[in-house]
């Protein structure tokens, strides 16, 4: 008769040999702002026909998103933005506060405090809300000087976008431009003193020396993309399918760090300034830029299996609508000869009629049904092992 306590020593041994399912090490959020069915159409249409298949439409799981925050039935960024970071509604504006304008926590600060890896990226200025409210909050998104220092100062591993100008002391001379801030403080030596690799422009970004561990990319003055004409991406800075790959390189330890899992926040905010401004071509450039970067994502969740992509937007940026080509002020021809254009339901507007949440991997089939625009940071929670989902 085997006594209690071999008992309990072969209970032990069996528990320790069974894997347990104590959530995904790794999730990657792709904020494509602004986007809806529309855009991703627009894109499937021009680029690979009606029946082409988008990065997007191969994440399986679909949800419709009920997108209201706490004083408006339409979100702004800000807003939105705070849903997905920290689980709850706001008002209108409140960058990174509750309604009664206190401090939220945020997935991203207890991803870094349970020792994960953390990163942001963003194709505007890194002070936008869709990356900048998972580690800062200020009375206004225009304290674009405070929002770079707290995003600087978060412990965040990788930080990548536009915005060189809030880094730097206001007339000092950068890669890009002149610095803008009236504290006197300089950012970019204060990163070079936390430790981190410092590049400016695409090739230095593919170029990073082995082991590269903690790294600050600031590809523009501003934005990585002008609004106004010649409206364009940047000529020498990375796309944003680039800036996933190395930050996911560096995040999953191949920079040279330990392997701990890790939170990637990603933005496409030319989805969003381009469709406000209702410019239709530069729209469907930013979303197959943003659909190129989901695809980066995907390939790195296919290898490996601990691993959720999720990609949300906050809104619906213009309210973009395919229709026959006279409808609309630009023609755009399908690869197998189809016409079409678009039609905008209002200029610098944010709708709040639905978006669509779509996930892969892990924990990806609680995204299903109708969810509200918080319950993805408790899938990211959940994901990240940080909490249950009730």
């Amino acid at each position: 008769m085997i006594g209690k306590g071999l008992i309990a020593v072969v209970s032990l041994l069996m528990a320790m040999a069974i894997p347990t399912d104590a959530g995904a090490e790794n999730v990657i959020f792709i904020h494509p702002d602004g986007t809806s069915q529309g855009h991703f159409t627009a894109v499937r249409l021009l680029f690979y026909g009606p029946d082409g298949i988008l990065n997007w439409d191969r994440l399986p799981n679909v949800a419709v998103t009920k997108n209201h925050i706490a004083n408006r039935l339409s979100p702004d960024s800000v807003s939105g933005a705070v849903a997905h970071a920290a689980g709850v509604k706001t008002n209108r504006g409140y960058y990174g506060l509750c309604v009664n304008r206190k401090p939220l926590r945020t997935v991203m600060e207890d991803a870094r405090d349970a020792g994960r890896a953390v990163g942001l990226i963003n194709t505007g200025c890194i002070t936008e809300p869709g990356t900048g409210v998972f580690v800062a909050s200020v009375e206004s998104r225009r304290d674009r000087e405070e929002i770079a220092s707290q995003i600087l100062h978060a412990g965040v591993e990788v930080i990548l976008g536009g915005g060189e100008e809030w880094f730097l002391p206001k007339g000092v001379e950068g890669r890009h431009g002149k610095g803008r801030r009236r504290d006197g403080r300089n950012l970019i030596e204060e990163a070079r003193i936390l430790g981190y690799t410092i590049v400016y422009d695409a090739k230095e970004l593919l170029a990073l020396p082995a082991g590269t561990e903690k790294l600050l990319g600031l590809f523009a003055d501003g934005n990585i993309y002008s609004i106004f004409p010649p409206r364009a991406y940047k000529e020498n800075a990375p796309s944003l399918a680039q800036m996933v790959e190395v930050a996911l390189e560096i995040l999953s330890g191949g920079g040279g760090g330990v392997r701990r899992g890790f939170l990637l926040v990603v933005e496409e905010e030319g989805t969003d300034d381009f469709s406000n401004m209702n410019h239709e071509r530069m729209a469907i450039a930013a979303a197959k830029r943003a659909d190129d970067a989901i695809g980066v994502a995907l390939e790195f969740a296919k290898d490996n299996p601990d691993t959720l992509l999720i990609t949300a937007s906050d809104s619906i940026a213009g309210g973009p609508q395919i229709a026959k080509s006279k409808r609309g002020r630009e023609k755009f021809t399908t690869p197998d000869g189809m016409e079409f254009s678009i039609i905008w339901a209002g200029v610098i507007r944010d709708y709040g009629s639905g978006t669509i949440t779509r996930a892969y991997g892990k924990y990806s089939e609680l995204i299903s049904g109708t969810i509200d625009n918080t319950f993805i940071n408790k899938v990211i929670r959940k994901a990240l092992g940080l909490d249950s989902v009730e």
